[in-house]
C-alpha cells in the first residue's frame, strides 16, 4: 500500500471525525486491518460489519494495539477515543473505497477475472505467465468477494506491475459493485452457467451479473473472452472496449487445437502452430490456459516462455487433480461444483485412460434453488450417455435425482449400478471394499459436501506411507524483472483503437 493520509482517505470515504481528538487530516496510514488479530502497530482498523459479527466491539483493542486511526459505523458505549476516528455509514463501502484510492495512484495494470467456471485456475496460470516477466500481485481465492477484493488492493504498491483480482458473486449486484472498486483495465470472462442460482435466479440473471464485469471497462481497456461460450459471446457485445476472442474455434484470435490427454496433462496446438502442455487435465482447462495466454500476448511475453512455464505450472489444489495411490488412479475435484464443471470432469474421466473400472463419486451441487433437481438431473442424463462409466456413488439428498435417471440406463441394458449415501464418510467406507488398483475414481461435489474426505479415504488405504503432494503457499507477489507493462498495455490499446 501507498501511503495515505488520513485527509485523502476521509475526502473519499466522507464521514465524520469523533471528538475528541478531531481532525487528523495529517495522520499518515501505511496498512489497512479489519482484524485485531493480524493488525500491527500503525495500521488503519476499519470495524467491518456483518450478520454475525460487529469490528465496533474491537475498536478498543485496536486502540490499544497500537492503530493509527479507526474507521467505525458506531460507537460502543463508553468508549474513549485516543486516536483518530471518523463515523462513516458502512464501513464495507469505506474499505472499498480505501483500496480503490490506493489502487488508482499506482502504475500497474489491474486484471479482474470473472465467470462460473474456471476462475482460479485461470488466476493461477495467468500468474505464472505474467510473473515470468513482470511483478505480479494476485488474490487468493477466499478474497473475491467483497471483503476479501478490498483487501487484495490494499496490498498493491508501486513496485506491482499487475494485480490479478479473481471476482466472485452470489447475488445480483456484487460483480458490479466488486468493478466499481477494482476499475480493472483489462478483463476476463471464463464462461457464463448455472451457479448460485438460489441468489442470481436464472441463467439470464447469471449472464446480467458476469456481464457487469465487461460494462465496467473502460473505452481504452481490453476484454478478454471465451468465444466458444455463446453466453459469454452476449455478454462480450455489452464491452465498449476491444475484444480479444479465444476458444477452439480457428475465427478466434487465439484458439487451440488437436487437444490430446493422457496421464501427464493436456497438450494442444494454439493457432495450429505452438505446441503446449498442461499438466492439468480436460478441454475446460485448456479454457483456462488459453485465457491466460491471451493475457501474457497482450503483455508481449514470447510464445516460447509461455509453452515453458505452462508446462511447469502447479495445478491449484482439489481442482481435478490426479493422483495415484497404490495403483487406483484419483481424479480429485472436491473443492466444489456447478452443472457445467461436473460435467467437464465426467468427460475427463470418460476419456482418461483406465485398465479398470470408472467411478463418479458425485456429491449434491449447492446453491442452485428451485432449479436444483431440474439441473441434477440434466447432469444424470449427460452422465447416462457416457458408456464406460461403471460405477456411481450419489452422496446427498440433491444427488438422488440424477441417481435415479442413471439407473434407469442401467435397466434398459447398459452395465452398471449406483449407490446412494447421505454423506461423504458412509460412501468412502463402502467405496474402499470395492476399489482395486488400476481403477480410476473421479471425486466431485459442493464444497458443503466435504468430498476431499473420499479422497483421503483412498489415500489412507492405498498409500498410507505418502501423502498428497502439498502445493507451494500462493504466491501472491511474483517481484520479477523490471519492465512496465502499462506502456506494452497502452501501446497495444492504442493500435486496437
Amino acid at each position: 500500500m501507498r501511503d495515505l493520509t488520513l485527509g485523502e482517505i476521509k475526502m473519499t470515504i466522507g464521514g465524520d471525525w469523533v471528538t475528541p481528538p478531531g481532525d487528523r487530516s495529517d495522520v499518515v496510514v501505511r496498512a489497512v486491518s479489519t482484524d485485531t488479530r493480524s493488525m500491527i502497530v500503525g495500521d488503519l482498523f476499519v470495524a467491518l460489519k456483518g450478520p454475525n459479527f460487529d469490528g465496533a466491539k474491537f475498536l478498543a483493542v485496536a486502540q490499544d494495539l497500537g492503530a493509527a486511526a479507526l474507521i467505525t459505523s458506531s460507537l460502543p458505549e463508553n468508549f474513549s477515543a485516543k486516536v483518530p476516528v471518523i463515523v462513516v455509514p458502512d464501513t464495507l463501502t469505506a474499505l472499498g473505497r480505501i483500496a480503490r484510492l490506493n489502487a488508482s495512484g499506482l502504475r500497474g495494470c489491474i486484471i479482474g477475472i470473472g465467470g462460473s467456471n474456471g476462475k482460479t485456475t485461470t488466476r493461477e496460470l495467468m500468474t505464472a505467465i505474467l510473473g515470468s516477466r513482470f511483478c505480479v500481485l494476485q488474490n487468493p481465492a477466499n478474497e473475491n468477494n467483497l471483503v476479501g477484493v478490498p483487501q487484495t488492493l490494499l496490498r498493491m504498491h508501486e513496485r506491482h506491475d499487475f494485480a490479478i483480482v479473481e471476482m466472485g458473486t452470489n447475488a445480483p449486484g456484487e460483480v458490479a459493485r466488486l468493478a466499481d472498486v477494482v476499475r480493472p483495465k483489462c478483463a476476463v470472462l471464463t464462461s457464463i452457467s448455472e451457479e448460485h442460482l438460489e441468489g442470481l435466479g436464472s441463467i439470464e440473471g447469471v449472464l446480467n451479473e458476469e456481464a457487469a464485469l465487461l460494462t465496467a471497462l473502460p473505452r481504452d481497456g481490453i476484454a478478454i473472452v471465451n468465444f466458444d461460450d455463446p453466453r459469454c459471446v452476449r455478454a462480450a457485445q455489452r464491452a465498449s472496449c476491444r475484444v480479444v476472442s479465444y476458444g477452439t474455434d480457428r475465427r478466434c484470435e487465439l484458439f487451440a487445437s488437436d487437444i490430446r490427454m493422457n496421464e501427464h496433462g493436456t497438450h494442444f496446438l494454439l493457432n495450429g502452430r505452438h505446441e503446449f502442455t498442461l499438466p492439468l487435465f480436460g478441454k475446460h482447462n485448456v479454457h483456462n490456459a488459453l485465457a491466460a495466454i491471451s493475457a501474457g500476448w497482450i503483455s508481449g511475453i514470447d510464445i516460447s516462455d509461455m509453452q515453458r512455464v505452462l508446462m511447469e505450472v502447479e495445478p491449484v489444489l482439489r481442482r481435478l487433480n490426479y493422483h495415484n495411490f497404490g495403483g487406483v488412479g484419483v481424479l480429485d475435484d472436491s473443492y466444489n461444483a456447478n452443472p457445467a464443471s461436473t460435467c467437464a470432469a465426467l468427460s475427463v474421466l470418460a476419456n482418461f485412460e483406465c485398465k479398470g473400472q470408472r467411478v463418479a463419486v458425485l456429491g449434491d451441487m449447492l446453491e442452485l434453488g428451485a432449479s436444483s433437481e431440474r439441473l441434477h438431473l440434466e447432469v444424470g442424463a449427460y452422465l447416462a450417455g457416457l458408456r464406460n462409466v461403471d460405477l456411481i456413488v450419489a452422496v446427498g439428498r440433491e444427488m438422488q435425482a440424477l441417481g435415479d435417471i442413471v439407473e434407469e440406463s442401467f435397466l434398459a441394458g447398459r452395465p452398471g449400478s449406483v449407490w446412494r449415501y447421505r454423506d461423504a464418510a458412509d460412501a468412502a467406507a463402502d467405496l474402499l471394499r470395492e476399489l482395486k488398483p488400476n481403477d480410476l475414481v473421479l471425486v466431485k461435489g459442493s464444497h458443503g459436501m466435504a468430498m476431499n474426505r473420499v479422497t483421503e479415504a483412498i489415500r489412507v488405504k492405498f498409500a498410507p506411507v505418502r501423502s498428497i503432494k502439498p502445493l507451494r503457499p500462493t504466491l501472491r507477489e511474483m517481484p520479477v524483472g523490471d519492465p512496465l507493462p502499462s506502456r506494452i498495455y497502452h501501446a497495444v490499446a492504442k493500435q486496437a483503437g
